[in-house]
């Protein structure tokens, strides 16, 4: 195993989901808490309360997990909603893409992207950066070059 058969990576933005998280998690308590305690508007508050919490707990949950990993038989995004697997056989390329006007007028979205063998294109949104620039920044070319290194293993590895 003299080269790197796996990895894992992630983006800037899992600490700022965490944070949010953290922040609906102590409202959702502050919520249940003074309402129990206020004696007004109890239950309705609680009910807040709880869903604030609930949110908070997912929220931590899926952000702790948020990324892209990636061993010999494929590669595992970890997003929001859930995970997405892709075996190696599935991908075709790796490549970057990026998107103007996708969060204000001037602000561009670049992203990692799988491209499949059925010709669909994966977004790797747990990579993803937002950019002033005109040219895709270089950490997610590298996140980029990481993932192509792992596809061109594999697709030697399988030809012998």
């Amino acid at each position: 195993m003299g080269e790197r058969a796996g990895g894992s990576l992630s983006s800037r933005w899992r600490w700022v989901v965490l944070l949010l998280a953290l922040v609906f998690l102590m409202l959702g308590g502050v919520t249940a808490a003074g309402s129990v305690l206020d004696g007004t508007a109890v239950v309705s508050g609680v009910l807040v309360g709880a869903a604030g919490m609930a949110l908070g707990v997912v929220g931590i949950w899926r952000g702790l997990l948020l990324g892209v990993t990636w061993s010999s038989e494929g590669v595992e995004v970890r997003g929001l909603q859930g995970t997405d697997r892709r075996s190696w056989a599935e991908v075709e390329a790796v490549g970057v893409r990026l998107t103007p006007h996708d969060l204000l007028v001037f602000v561009k979205h670049a992203d990692v992207v799988l491209v499949l063998a059925s010709g669909e294109e994966e977004w790797l949104s747990p990579l993803a950066t937002y950019t002033l620039s005109e040219a895709v920044p270089r950490r997610v070319e590298t996140k980029a070059a990481l993932l192509r290194e792992a596809l061109a293993r594999h697709h030697a590895q399988s030809r012998n």
